[in-house]
């Protein structure tokens, strides 16, 4: 009796011959994406009387299980194979966020899920981020001088009420950016946003974990005037609530790249200093040069913006909201709204056209934001 050169399928002999006789001894290793029960590379099989190989072992495929997903991240189908070369597809599970990375993946001979580039899932996970600076709603109409905005249509604006009214934007799902002098001093604050009525009881509560004022804050002057705020929990973004991008980089041109840009808040409209119950935005340019007469030094980290006119002007109340390019209503998939200022500082006297008001410039602390929100 002979025994064939196939010990046990998937798998290849050492030495190789087409027929082996009756106590020969062979090596036997699992072909490429095939691995041994019991984990081992290879077993050796000798051939019996009857023509049989003994023992005999089964190479099975190589299993890589499911991965292991990240918060708000789904497969494509739901219990997918997930032997050997078989593939997967991960997606977002919310319209509100968008993936970066890999969304295709293949399981490999290593039991490793990796991408077409050669990134494996485990050490190059995909995330879902959130999207930023996209609005459902246009606006269809052209603060102080300003007018209502509608659900939707400014959904990165937050509100503090106490101890003093101010603003600041959403940028994720868990932080967002404010004026340095609107969180100072205070350990723990409460914002609002997915609204436009500051009296909206389907408003959305948020409470802050931690408050980081930029270290180069320094009073009277207002330079560095910008600060982080971590929230408690992830923030539930809708289409009411949506983050607002930041500057992709710095630049050393006027800041809001002479564009036309969007000032927002729940600030003064009118000479008597009232608070807005709703939402006003309206719409200012950049100024390069005189802004009003003042005592205070004026930095490279601000500039300073308002209407020709002077119709149109942040005022007290506004502090730490955003000042968005492009002008509303102008923003697409492809620019989406930026923030380039912060409310920081102007004039006693808001709306006056011989006084503008001062923003806090956002892009030159990319850097910090970024590392803030990495250690913390």
């Amino acid at each position: 009796m002979e025994c064939s050169g196939k010990v046990t399928p998937d798998s290849i002999v050492s030495p190789v011959r087409d027929r082996y006789q009756v106590g020969e001894t062979v090596t036997v290793r699992c072909v490429t994406g095939y691995v041994l029960i019991d984990s081992t590379e290879t077993f050796e099989s000798t051939c019996q009387l009857n023509g049989r190989w003994s023992p005999i072992h089964s190479c099975e495929p190589v299993n890589c299980g499911p991965p292991d997903l990240p918060d708000l991240m789904d497969l494509t189908e739901e219990n997918p194979q997930t032997l050997y070369e078989r593939t997967i597809s991960v997606k977002c599970s919310s319209e509100y966020y968008k993936l970066e990375g890999n969304a295709n993946f293949t399981c490999d001979a290593t039991g490793e899920w990796v991408a077409e580039n050669g990134q494996t899932f485990s050490q190059h996970t995909p995330q879902c981020v959130p999207v930023c600076g996209i609005t459902k709603e246009s606006a269809r109409r052209r603060i102080f001088g300003g007018e209502n905005a509608s659900l939707g249509q400014i959904p990165w604006q937050l509100l503090v009420k106490e101890p003093q009214r101010g603003g600041a934007s959403l940028i994720n799902d868990r932080w967002a950016i404010t004026a340095a002098h609107v969180v100072e001093k205070q350990r723990s604050l409460i914002f609002a946003g997915g609204m436009v009525n500051a009296r909206d009881n389907e408003r959305v509560e948020m409470q802050t974990e931690k408050i980081i004022i930029h270290p180069g804050y320094k009073t009277p002057n207002f330079d560095n005037d910008i600060a982080l705020v971590k929230m408690s929990s992830r923030i539930p973004l809708s289409e009411n609530l949506i983050p607002v991008c930041l500057p992709e980089t710095k630049t050393n041109g006027p800041a809001m790249e002479e564009k036309m840009g969007t000032v927002s808040g729940f600030g003064a409209t009118s000479d008597k200093k009232m608070r807005s119950q709703f939402l006003q935005y309206g719409h200012v340019k950049e100024y390069s040069g005189f802004c009003f007469q003042t005592n205070l030094k004026v930095t490279d980290n601000m500039f300073c913006a308002g209407d020709a006119d002077g119709g149109v002007d942040s005022c007290k109340g506004d502090s730490g909201g955003p000042l968005v390019i492009p002008l509303l209503g102008f923003g697409s998939l492809d620019t989406p709204y930026r923030l380039k200022g912060i409310v920081s500082w102007g004039p006693p006297e808001c709306g006056n056209k011989n006084y503008k008001g001062y923003y806090t410039k956002v892009e030159n602390y990319l850097d910090w934001i970024r590392e803030t929100m990495e250690k913390n």
